[in-house]
């Protein structure tokens, strides 16, 4: 399991996250800052589970990158889980991802919201790894700890109603036309 095209190792970025104005309700109080995702059409971010499958999101769409309420994110911030972030706000928002197959084509696959939260929770450990966490004194059991952390804060939100897919059956969230057939 690994991300693939996430910027970080001499490789190119596979997406933008563009900050949008800030929303207020009732006029004062501040909502979750919400960003415009970019995916990159050349080098997508796609992540490879534990099947092989190569899994990536729609071309571009709004996430609020995981929604952590006010307390917590102060132990747990967005940018530390952003690319996890990513994928799993339009996971869960679309009702799934698109797997990249051999040829490169992108194929449309649904995706339970608990399948997508146990996605998240290895995302999170591979990401821990990635920033280079589980190399610190203490580093492994902070990312055990945040894993199921993380793990039971999607669940809590999977059963309030939050993250609920937009449309059953996405009939054009990508156009796979403008989408490379293949790429390295």
């Amino acid at each position: 399991m690994k991300f693939v095209n996430h910027g970080w190792d001499g490789e190119p970025y596979g997406y933008t996250c563009r900050r949008l104005p800030l929303k207020f309700i009732l006029g004062f109080i501040p909502r979750s800052p919400v960003y415009h995702i970019h995916i990159d059409i050349k080098h997508p971010l796609y992540y490879v589970d534990d099947d092989g499958r190569k899994l990536t999101t729609r071309r571009e769409f709004d996430s609020d990158l995981a929604s952590i309420p006010a307390p917590i994110d102060r132990l747990w911030s967005t940018d530390e889980f952003e690319i996890s972030a990513i994928i799993h706000d339009d996971g869960c928002h679309s009702g799934g991802l698109y797997e990249i197959n051999a040829e490169g084509r992108y194929n449309f696959i649904h995706i339970s919201r608990i399948e997508m939260d146990r996605l998240m929770k290895r995302m999170a450990m591979d990401e821990c790894r990635l920033l280079g966490l589980d190399r610190t004194r203490g580093g492994r059991l902070f990312c055990w700890i945040t894993q199921h952390c993380i793990y039971a804060g999607v669940r809590i939100g999977a059963f309030l109603g939050f993250g609920k897919p937009e449309k059953k059956d996405p009939k054009y969230p990508i156009d796979t036309g403008k989408f490379p057939i293949a790429f390295a």
